[in-house]
């Protein structure tokens, strides 16, 4: 599902599997895993955290979008859910 909000795009994912050379590796959310929480439309919805999604673009191919978030984790910096 995708919503924008205050003009940030949100995809929601569940049951996330990725599938890289010829491999089905799945993701499900695991507790120790959640790095922050948001509240959308009345439901507290669990996020993943960064270093996870960097780990998921980088076997999906995606560089350009692990680099971003390569460089967040290692400023320090983090991203505002709210």
């Amino acid at each position: 599902m995708e919503w924008t909000v205050d003009g940030t795009e949100i995809d929601i994912i569940g049951g996330l599997v990725i599938e890289s050379e010829g491999h089905a590796y799945a993701f499900p959310l695991k507790p120790e895993e959640i790095e922050d929480y948001i509240q959308l439309e009345g439901e507290i919805i669990p996020l993943h955290s960064l270093t996870c999604w960097e780990q998921y673009y980088t076997l999906m191919g995606r560089t350009e979008k692990a680099e971003i978030l390569r460089r967040v984790r290692s400023s320090g910096k983090s991203i505002p859910t709210q």
